[in-house]
């Protein structure tokens, strides 16, 4: 809810779970103090290897497109090629909840340097679109004063 409120209070925070907590373990949340570290935001192409399944590896720079197939990547359990999907309740298959790994951001941003070589694979153009700009760069400055 502080995201809400207050907007982004960690750039690293996530909800570990699929699914969302019942009313009945919210009963007393008001008495929780929670203690957030800002982190850093993930620059476009690491949240979109965070979020994009390997059938979209076409949409990312090539010296990352081996971390979602190749067997020997080491960020390969990320992007399971058979997975659980729960139903339950739900008139379609679409409905479901399909149960992921959760993303384990250090492992993923030490395999994006590695393939990257310091982002000296990319080209001018990926380096250009891999930025924080926009809205986001206003954020960020506004944080840091």
């Amino acid at each position: 809810m502080s995201y809400y409120y207050h907007g982004c209070e960690s750039w690293g925070w996530f909800y570990p779970f699929h699914y969302a907590p019942f009313a009945a373990d919210l009963v007393k949340c008001d008495k929780v103090k929670v203690e957030f570290e800002m982190g850093r935001a993930s620059r476009p192409f690491e949240q979109l290897m965070s979020v994009f399944p390997k059938q979209s590896a076409h949409a990312i720079p090539g010296c990352y497109q081996h971390l979602l197939s190749d067997a020997n990547s080491e960020i390969i359990d990320f992007y399971p090629i058979n997975f659980r999907l729960d139903v339950n309740g739900a008139a379609y298959a679409w409905m479901g909840v399909n149960l992921l790994p959760f993303i384990d951001m250090p492992r993923l941003l030490a395999a994006m340097e590695k393939a990257d070589d310091g982002f000296s694979k990319l080209t001018d153009f990926e380096r250009e679109r891999n930025q924080l700009t926009g809205d986001i760069s206003l954020f960020l400055q506004g944080k840091d004063e």
